[in-house]
């Protein structure tokens, strides 16, 4: 690019560079965001009684007692 170019058309230049960056660092930080969510579901204790019928299964706050099929 010739350098008078650039002088005449630095506002451009600059614009652009800044819109740039500011889209770059969304996308990462949409990335970042989606990659511990995905983590956090991978690390939550189960709820689904019939995943490990072994062990109790945990209960949330505000949900009803969770039963196994064929328990009183």
């Amino acid at each position: 690019m010739k350098p008078h170019r650039l002088r005449r058309n630095w506002l451009w230049v600059a614009g652009g560079a800044f819109l740039g960056v500011h889209l770059i660092t969304w996308l990462l930080q949409r990335t970042m965001k989606s990659a511990v969510h995905s983590e956090m579901r991978l690390r939550a204790p189960r709820t689904d009684p019939m995943e490990n019928p072994g062990e109790p299964a945990l209960q949330r706050p505000g949900e009803p007692a969770l039963q196994r099929p064929g328990e009183p």
